[in-house]
């Protein structure tokens, strides 16, 4: 007779229906079997991720920036506190991909004198820059100079770690994920960062111009008293 081990209920909290569950259990059934989930344990994975973030404080108040970049970078960032580390991976992927439809979209392109079509991206592209892979939507940021080698670069190194981990069919050293997983969430905030300016001056926050454009197309910018102010430049309580 074969005999297999198995994991019961691997699935299942193990929850008491008479009571909710208490925190503890919570975090224990968040945190993969054999990763500690004790608060000391989970402060120190968010000390060992926080470390690594770059400068990234104020975000505008937009739904779509809020909704498909920050609060994804926010669950990438609670994935490893908990060390689900391929959840901070894909969820790093999630929001590279956004953010690149995002610098796209707000860079208002233009084929002549006129702003590029969805006709346009599939004529110059072979389909719509949303449609395209996220290789070569890179490759296209860069070519219209709309990312910086050095923000193109993190996209890279975003694209190349996503997929070793989550197209290939292997198992790695867990430290290696967790290093993996803390670099790709820095190249993630990175190039949200970028793509809407978190640069300081003279105490005012300076949004990149298309974010500035972007906002005031839809009504998310206020003009203050000072009628000199750059319309890139906003406090951040206007934000």
């Amino acid at each position: 007779m074969l005999r297999v081990t198995v994991w019961v209920n691997p699935l299942q909290a193990f929850f008491s229906d008479k009571r909710p569950p208490t925190s503890d259990e919570i975090l224990g059934f968040m945190c993969p079997p054999g990763v500690p989930s004790d608060s000391a344990s989970i402060h120190a994975r968010y000390q060992a991720i926080t470390e690594v973030q770059p400068l990234f404080f104020a975000p505008p108040k937009d739904d779509r920036i809020l909704t498909q970049l920050v609060w994804p970078l926010r669950h990438a960032k609670a994935s490893y506190m908990v060390g689900n580390y391929l959840g901070t991976i894909a969820m790093a992927g999630i929001v590279s991909e956004m953010t690149a439809i995002l610098m796209f979209d707000i860079a208002e392109v233009k084929v002549g004198n006129a702003p590029i079509t969805e006709a346009g991206q599939k004529g110059l592209f072979g389909r719509t820059f949303e449609k395209l892979g996220q290789e070569r939507r890179i490759g296209v940021l860069k070519e219209f100079g709309i990312a910086l080698p050095v923000v193109a670069d993190a996209y890279e190194r975003i694209r190349e770690i996503r997929n070793r981990h989550l197209h290939l069919a292997q198992l790695v050293d867990v430290e290696e994920l967790a290093r993996d997983a803390r670099q790709i969430f820095r190249d993630a905030v990175t190039v949200v960062a970028a793509a809407i300016g978190q640069d300081m001056k003279d105490g005012t926050l300076v949004l990149t111009e298309s974010m500035a454009r972007y906002l005031e197309r839809a009504g998310a910018v206020t003009q203050s008293d000072d009628a000199a102010t750059d319309p890139k430049d906003a406090t951040t309580d206007d934000l």
